[in-house]
């Protein structure tokens, strides 16, 4: 993902992706697969005013109406400000978010 290049203060988050199923095996509709999207992904790209606590890589969590919405390639990113971030996922000793 090298084509969307954020400006100011904005980031460009890689949206989780949603499971097709439950853990006990349900295969969910699309519409709520909508309704349980994500709100949690990766940074992979900053702007050159965005505040020092957030970098590429880092996994964060945001408010369901925050940013915008961007297909490329089949993956789903969220441009939106880095004021409209809740919060840093801490990864634990294993490694896992």
């Amino acid at each position: 993902m090298n084509d969307i290049e954020p400006v100011f203060n904005r980031v460009v988050v890689k949206r989780k992706v949603v499971e097709e199923k439950t853990a006990s095996g349900i295969i969910l509709t699309q519409g709520a697969q909508d309704e349980l999207k994500a709100s949690e992904g990766e940074i992979v790209a900053v702007g050159p005013t965005v505040d020092d606590q957030f970098s590429v890589g880092d996994w964060i969590i945001w408010g369901r109406y925050a940013g915008v919405e961007v297909t490329r390639d089949r993956d789903v990113y969220v441009c939106m400000n880095d004021d409209d971030i809740i919060g840093k996922i801490k990864k634990t000793e294993g490694g896992s978010k």
